[in-house]
């Protein structure tokens, strides 16, 4: 029996089939780009195209950053920190007994646990540290400066006499001692009669302002210097007189004073006031007499 044989038109159909199967799958990418350029896909595969676009779409999706939104919560009141409750609140608790039972008559009956089943350990108790005493320091007693002694001296001012004359007449004071008694009783003879020496008669005719400048006793002789207001006296002759007196009985009262030279400014003057009163030589209780 003769074997069939292909006819060779269909063996050549088959194999150009076959090779263009094989071109298509090569280049199935660019065929596809092709189809959809011509709009073939849609006309033949409309189901391709559906699945195509929602492939994009997932893939558009995807390369998109994700946004995650959260919703914010509504501001809330925050309590300060003294009002806050603790996260525990058991802890804080003590152990509660009936009411109005003091916590030293307390029994263990009587004793209501928190709910954690432990004792809070109640905070220590401040102990108050005494402060140190302070211990005064004793100030130094300073000592008093010393009270200057004083001594009593004889003070002549001048007093009206029974028959209307003025007489020196001597007033006892008490003088700051520290100077010479000549320099003490002669400064306190310038003060003028105080007022309860007033009260008894002593008047002074030595012209206001009038200063001792220097004095000092020499042989017996106490020179004593005024300021110029010592040669101005209202009452002119019977005021020098009176002055003159006043100084020369203070002055001789010491056993080592017998008679006064009058200086003016540390210089001899001759005479005071329009009279010409002499006062160029010492003087002494005898001369005016």
């Amino acid at each position: 029996m003769a074997k069939q044989r292909f006819p060779t038109w269909a063996l050549a159909w088959l194999t150009g089939l076959v090779l263009a199967a094989a071109i298509f799958l090569a280049n199935k990418d660019a065929v596809d780009r092709l189809m959809d350029a011509t709009g073939l896909t849609h006309v033949l595969y409309p189901g391709k195209a559906n699945l195509a676009a929602e492939v994009v779409r997932q893939d558009r999706h995807l390369d998109q950053p994700a946004r995650i939104v959260l919703d914010q919560a509504p501001a809330q009141h925050v309590l300060p920190l003294s009002e806050q409750s603790p996260a525990d609140p058991s802890l804080d608790q003590a152990p509660i007994g009936p009411p109005g039972t003091p916590l030293d008559q307390l029994t263990t009956s009587d004793i209501i646990l928190p709910s954690n089943g432990i004792l809070p350990t109640p905070p220590p108790t401040p102990v108050s540290t005494p402060s140190p005493s302070l211990t005064p320091v004793p100030t130094p007693s300073q000592s008093p400066s010393p009270t200057p002694t004083t001594q009593g001296e004889s003070l002549y001012f001048l007093k009206m006499g029974p028959d209307g004359r003025l007489e020196p007449t001597p007033y006892q004071r008490e003088l700051i001692a520290g100077t010479t008694p000549l320099t003490a009783v002669i400064r306190g003879l310038l003060m003028g009669p105080t007022i309860f020496e007033k009260n008894a008669g002593a008047i002074t005719l030595i012209p206001n302002g009038t200063q001792l400048l220097s004095a000092r006793v020499d042989n017996g002789t106490a020179f004593l210097s005024f300021s110029e207001e010592f040669t101005h006296n209202k009452m002119d002759l019977e005021g020098f007189a009176g002055q003159l007196k006043e100084l020369v009985w203070t002055a001789t009262q010491f056993p080592s004073v017998q008679r006064v030279q009058f200086l003016v400014n540390g210089q001899y003057r001759d005479s005071l006031g329009m009279d010409g009163l002499s006062i160029a030589i010492p003087l002494s209780r005898a001369s005016f007499h």
